[in-house]
């Protein structure tokens, strides 16, 4: 260890010798040299007398490693969306605002002056009309499907004829079986069809309407209760059909 350690005092001092040598000269170039660069050249030539010694670390190609750090990113905040807003039991309301009741009459949420409007049960077969003579195209009901009928009777209380037009506003509806299965209306070209009539119900007389909706063969197997959910402008409410 001595040994070594002495070997590399003269190797530097040899060095450094020789350098302040080189400066002494006249014709050298380190005299135009300002004082840190004359350090970088001794050091240069130090390091060319002990490159060969095996435990000397060449510092001017050797860079000490910079541990690296990472900048955490800043935690965002989960965005979770507006949570509903709960429904009241007493007072219920859809998101839109709109009044909802369990149950109401077709009076109460279509409120036409001059006519009462009453469920009149429904129907469950293949096609509608059966003879579809008077009543504008045939319905048919496509494979592994039913035809649900909701039948109507609209009565003019009133000795006056009394306009009735179901396609302006339009009202929207949807079937409901048994609670829980919940089934579109269609939309028909029969002359009796509810949500497009447009016609005139005479004075005292009773026209019957109906709405169709297409249910899988195993629902309409086992149909306990037939209810329909309708909106119509400001108003919602669910008639009980049968």
């Amino acid at each position: 260890m001595k040994k070594k350690y002495f070997k590399r005092c003269l190797c530097f001092g040899l060095a450094v010798m020789t350098v302040f040598c080189l400066a002494g000269c006249k014709n050298s170039n380190l005299v135009e040299l300002s004082e840190e660069d004359r350090d970088l050249y001794a050091e240069y030539a130090a390091n060319l007398l002990l490159k060969h010694d095996k435990n000397y670390i060449d510092r001017m190609r050797y860079v000490e490693p910079v541990e690296e750090t990472t900048t955490e990113q800043p935690s965002r905040e989960p965005v979770t969306e507006n949570p509903e807003k709960p429904v009241n039991p007493q007072n219920p309301q859809d998101p839109t605002g709109t009044q909802v009741s369990d149950s109401k009459s077709m009076n109460e949420i279509f409120g036409i002056s001059g006519l009462d409007i009453q469920p009149n049960g429904y129907e469950v077969t293949n096609a509608y009309p059966s003879n579809g003579s008077e009543l504008g195209m045939s319905m048919q009901a496509i494979k592994g499907y039913k035809l649900l009928i909701y039948k109507f009777n609209v009565i003019n209380t009133t000795g006056q004829d009394v306009a009735l037009n179901m396609m302006k506003p339009a009202a929207s509806y949807r079937g409901i079986i048994n609670d829980s299965v919940k089934v579109n209306v269609q939309v028909t070209a029969l002359l009796n069809a509810f949500n497009t009539y447009n016609g005139v119900i005479p004075a005292g007389s009773t026209q019957e309407l109906v709405l169709i909706s297409q249910i899988n063969e195993n629902d309409a197997k086992n149909i306990n209760s037939v209810k329909l959910n309708i909106t119509y402008n400001d108003r919602q409410g669910t008639v009980v059909i049968n």
